[in-house]
């Protein structure tokens, strides 16, 4: 099964939905997307306060961030698939709160079926990654994303671009769209219906390809308009941090991490809707779990 075809419009219809689902149920919706986000943030905040305590050295370093990324491999998939059953379980019309979001976790065999689903995706991609630097670029590409990933804060160069840095950069932006959307759709059929693993990764890149022309259309004019709001909103934050900062350094900071903060909170609630819409659309809502403990346990 590769999913339905939709017309070229329907992403926006999506959108579109999700700010209505979001109006409609703001408490749950971005409750929900508060408690997602916290969970998100979780690994990196306990990391930075070990280190903070420990003072480790480097390879103890590597060995606590290993470990809070294994942390968020476990914990973060089953909290996405949660969101998922809490959005379908409004748009049917049942009760539901923010908390419901971690429900899922009393389904062991559905939470273990969200973690495999996002590895997989995380394997796909680095595969992605590594095939796409080979191709366009060979060992230099490799050498160069080596030494960016290895920048310490702070740092004021750059290692030099190599070959095909543009090329490898306009195919991870294509491939990078069709594999998120195939993401976002193959864990709502996880979350919200029993196709196997592997079949839902298979659906979810069949209807991201099936439909591509459709979401390009929608994602290219709203990369475009989210960078230029972006741009705008960049420069007013740092016009007021700066003034603030003369005052006191730390004023800057109190403003700069509420808009963050708040800018995450709307993405999360508005990408995760977007999602479920285009899996119902899509993948249609037929093979849906029926049954209302298992959505909203």
């Amino acid at each position: 099964m590769s999913g339905k075809t939709v017309s070229l419009g329907a992403p926006y219809r999506w959108l579109g939905e999700s700010f209505a689902i979001c109006r409609a149920h703001p408490r749950v919706i971005f409750g929900a997307a508060a408690l997602l986000m916290a969970v998100a943030l979780l690994p990196s905040v306990l990391q930075l306060l070990v280190e903070a305590a420990l003072q480790p050295s480097m390879a103890v370093r590597w060995v606590l961030q290993a470990v809070f990324s294994i942390m968020a491999l476990i914990v973060f998939p089953p909290i996405v698939g949660g969101f998922y059953r809490i959005t379908h379980a409004l748009h049917e019309g049942r009760p539901a709160n923010a908390f419901d979001l971690f429900a899922v976790f009393q389904d062991g065999a559905a939470a273990l079926r969200l973690i495999v689903t996002n590895l997989i995706f995380v394997v796909i991609s680095i595969v992605v990654l590594l095939g796409l630097a080979l191709a366009f670029g060979g060992q230099p590409l490799l050498d160069f994303i080596r030494a960016m990933g290895e920048l310490q804060p702070g740092a004021t160069s750059l290692p030099p671009f190599p070959d095909g840095l543009m090329a490898l950069m306009s195919m991870l932006m294509i491939l990078g769209l069709v594999i998120m959307t195939a993401q976002g759709l193959a864990t709502a059929n996880v979350a919200l219906s029993a196709t196997p693993l592997l079949a839902a990764t298979g659906v979810g890149f069949g209807a991201a390809l099936r439909n591509i022309a459709a979401f390009l259309l929608f994602y290219i004019p709203l990369a475009v308009i989210s960078f230029v709001v972006a741009m705008i909103l960049v420069l007013v934050v740092a016009l007021l941090a700066g003034m603030l900062s003369v005052v006191n350094p730390m004023l800057a900071a109190a403003l700069i991490a509420p808009v963050s903060l708040v800018l995450v909170l709307l993405l999360y609630a508005l990408m995760f809707t977007f999602y479920y819409h285009a899996w119902r659309d899509t993948l249609g809502p037929g093979a849906a779990i029926e049954n209302d403990h298992h959505l909203i346990a």
